[in-house]
């Protein structure tokens, strides 16, 4: 939800057919029920160890449920993942027009609209570390590639964030904002996901400790790339 004080308002975060896929939709509230259980089994898992280590068995022992009820709605391991990042994007489409309603926005100037998206991507990547380590290391491997309805989905989840900062495109001296934007996204994303998602052995540390010190490192960032005024 927003919380909005005074002039600045921040961002505070709640602790189909698609044969591309490989996924299979419950049409049925059992079927339903069944694969709630496998994803949030597959999410406790992820919270202790990486994808990779996760085996299917664990995962339906955990779930209650069977290898063939697995087998039944995904083709292979890699589909589970993307069943659960579905169910992410399904989840942050929920909460997203309450996030961006205009008149809780109206006024608000580019430099706080930019790092309260900062703060959540940060916050987002802290609460659920599992996944979002999942599917960066998904991505980076080329698996993204066969998903191309996620790959829809997910641009459809961004196109609100980047009307979201160009409603303040006055305040930006950049010559083409419609394009700096959404690459000024794409570079703070993958700064907060290597910075808050990668071991310290494959990172540098190149902030301080806290995640306030990260927000305003990648924001300022981002502001200077769209040539912000404030």
């Amino acid at each position: 939800m927003i919380l909005k004080h005074g002039s600045e308002a921040h961002l505070a975060v709640d602790a189909t057919e698609l044969p591309e896929l490989r996924f299979v939709p419950p049409r049925q509230a059992r079927s339903q029920t069944t694969l709630d259980a496998i994803l949030d089994a597959t999410e406790h898992l992820l919270a202790q160890k990486d994808f990779e280590e996760i085996q299917v068995r664990e995962v339906v022992k955990l779930a209650g449920s069977s290898i063939g009820s697995f087998y039944a709605r995904f083709r292979d391991k890699d589909a589970l993942l993307i069943g659960l990042q579905e169910r992410f994007l399904a989840g942050r489409e929920r909460t997203r027009e309450e996030q961006l309603r205009p008149s809780l926005w109206e006024g608000v100037p580019l430099s706080v609209r930019v790092r309260a998206m900062v703060r959540l991507a940060i916050a987002y990547n802290r609460t659920h570390q599992g996944l979002s380590r999942a599917v960066l290391n998904h991505q980076l491997r080329g698996k993204a590639a066969e998903s191309p309805e996620l790959t829809r989905s997910m641009r459809t989840t961004l196109e609100p964030w980047i009307e979201f900062l160009l409603a303040c495109r006055d305040e930006m001296d950049h010559p083409d904002p419609e394009t700096a934007v959404p690459f000024a996204m794409y570079m703070a994303q993958r700064t907060v996901d290597g910075l808050t998602l990668m071991p310290p052995a494959h990172r540098m540390e190149l902030v301080g400790e806290s995640d306030e010190e990260l927000c305003e490192r990648v924001a300022t960032m981002m502001l200077r790339m769209l040539g912000s005024r404030g």
